[in-house]
């Protein structure tokens, strides 16, 4: 950032806009935080997506053919990160210096990284608690059952912590970061379900849902695309 202005800095404009130029494995296309400053626009992911059939481009709105359900889902994740980012831009404005949209950016991030620091199955309590808000009980069991399999394959247990400022959590005794994720931690957890007897379809569930874990952490920068 620059010096103080001379005059009052402007508040960056943001927007989640449904980004059809980036298209993605599955056929969806991603939303996406824009920032707008002085003409300069700054992009973010989300880490939420959605097929093009379920999406009025040109109203910026949901279809009626979209389940409650992934309704639900996409609006609490829109409030959360329009939320977030125009806090940002607002604190930023108000301390009168000049800034860019990437200025807006940054300071999330740096939010972020000082206030939470999540771990494996930390984050996957974050997603099952989010599940939990929107009513999504299918994704919720889904998670929550990889979840314990990847806490016994830790050896991992927990204990909930009260604290009368904050929501009862979960505190686990061992886990891992995102770093410790491996090809070689896959294949040994792979082994190891093989050894319990899982199915084939249950290890192609498992994987599936712990990519989908890991794109989330990467698109909310508790994760390195790496």
């Amino acid at each position: 950032m620059s010096q103080t202005t001379k005059y009052k800095e402007g508040v960056a404009l943001v927007k989640i806009i449904y980004f059809t130029s980036k298209t993605l494995a599955d056929g969806s296309h991603p939303f996406m935080v824009r920032i707008t400053k002085n003409r300069e626009r700054k992009y973010v992911a989300t880490g939420l997506s959605l097929h093009s059939q379920f999406w009025n481009k040109q109203k910026g709105s949901f279809r009626k053919n979209i389940s409650t359900e992934k309704r639900r889902e996409l609006e609490v994740g829109f409030q959360k990160w329009q939320n977030e980012y125009n806090d940002s831009a607002e604190a930023l404005a108000r301390t009168g210096e000049a800034h860019e949209a990437k200025d807006v950016a940054t300071n999330v991030s740096d939010e972020r990284k000082i206030t939470r620091q999540f771990k494996l199955l930390a984050y996957f309590d974050e997603l099952i608690s989010q599940f939990e808000q929107t009513g999504n009980v299918g994704n919720r069991k889904v998670y929550r059952d990889v979840q314990n399999n990847l806490a016994k394959f830790i050896r991992a247990d927990f204990k909930i912590m009260n604290d009368p400022d904050e929501v009862a959590k979960r505190v686990w005794s061992k886990d891992v970061s995102f770093e410790q994720v491996t090809v070689k931690f896959c294949n040994e957890w792979e082994q190891k379900m093989r050894v319990d007897g899982l199915a084939e379809i249950t290890l192609s569930v498992k994987f599936r849902t712990l990519r989908a874990v890991l794109n989330r952490a990467i698109g909310n920068e508790y994760a390195k695309q790496e």
